[in-house]
């Protein structure tokens, strides 16, 4: 009968899609459960606002290894306690910087950062898959203290191409010691 609806769908590959959409969807994207603020019901409004869906940090720990992390926060507040191999870098350069962003090769960009900038939605606007927002932000890594460092790794602030060849070839000799850090 509903074959006969839709003559031109083929069904197994709509349910072979939604599967695999399925397998790389986080949970936390579609439900929270705590009560702390982060993990509370968000008001629709918001949520329609928003063009990246929030992540928890559980679900970012989970993927570290398919995860470029991008934290907009300052300097100085990125110094104070991040998380491993993620990259400090000003909004401001995002959209400067995608061209660079892309040759990282991440199945997910997850945004780190103050509420209210424009991060996470000027990465999709410029094409990038997946991204989302660290839900609860510095809060969440500070409370859970799950894979935060401060400044024993290096720092990398990203303000322009020299800048980013730079930290990939620092990030080999960094990264290490950070996974040593999140087992």
């Amino acid at each position: 009968m509903v074959a006969e609806l839709f003559p031109n769908v083929d069904i197994e590959k709509c349910v072979q899609s939604a599967l695999s959409m399925y397998k790389v969807t986080p949970p936390s994207v579609i439900y929270r459960h705590d009560q702390r603020w982060w993990e509370q019901p968000t008001l629709i409004e918001v949520k329609k606002a928003e063009l990246a869906p929030r992540i928890s940090l559980k679900d970012l720990v989970k993927l570290k290894n398919y995860v470029l992390v991008i934290d907009t926060r300052t300097e100085q507040e990125f110094g104070r306690g991040h998380f491993p191999l993620s990259i400090n870098m000003n909004p401001v350069h995002l959209e400067q910087l995608s061209q660079a962003l892309w040759q990282e090769k991440k199945k997910y960009h997850v945004v780190v950062g103050i509420r209210g900038e424009s991060g996470p939605s000027d990465l999709v606007n410029a094409g990038f898959p997946r991204v989302a927002v660290l839900n609860g932000g510095t809060d969440v890594m500070r409370d859970d203290g799950v894979g935060v460092v401060t400044g024993l790794t290096p720092i990398f602030i990203i303000s322009d191409w020299k800048a980013f060849k730079m930290r990939k070839s620092l990030s080999t000799q960094s990264e290490k010691f950070s996974r040593m850090l999140l087992e």
